[in-house]
């Protein structure tokens, strides 16, 4: 990708997790219906200075859906950008992906940046539901491991 010379260009690393709840009905993985993107992602957000990425991974799922997870393995990274022409500023945000299996906690109740929280089926119907092509991708490669 090229950017124009006169950008400030800024990288923001970040982790997330894909969340897995096994039970009689299924396999589920955790969504989150975004507000102000208007968007459904898997749960993920900013590295804290001095975190880890499995911490940040962790952290960013509690907050986003309201789960306690337990890590499994690293899946894989990603990465996207976001480019602010008012701003003239490029955000370059890399993705490190972990599986986690659901520990405990409920769905997060709706805020500024969060409608709701869902279990859908780990399926192709379901992957489809996310808005992201790379997601589809990493939540994939999530259902590998369960086949």
């Amino acid at each position: 990708m090229e950017f124009p010379i006169n950008y400030k260009i800024y990288e923001e690393v970040a982790a997330g997790g894909v969340v897995i709840k096994k039970n009689k009905s299924g396999i589920f993985f955790a969504i989150v219906y975004r507000n102000q993107m208007n968007d459904v992602v898997i749960p993920k957000g900013h590295q804290k200075k001095g975190e880890d990425l499995l911490k940040t991974a962790l952290r960013e799922v509690k907050e986003e859906t309201g789960f306690i997870a337990t890590p499994v393995i690293y899946l894989t990274n990603t990465s996207y950008t976001v480019k602010d022409d008012k701003k003239k500023t490029i955000l370059i945000r890399p993705v490190y992906w972990f599986l986690m299996k659901y520990k405990s906690g409920s769905p997060r109740r709706k805020n500024k940046e969060v409608i709701k929280v869902e279990w859908i089926p780990l399926s192709k119907a379901g992957i489809k539901l996310l808005s992201y092509p790379n997601e589809k991708k990493v939540v994939g490669l999530a259902a590998k491991y369960y086949q």
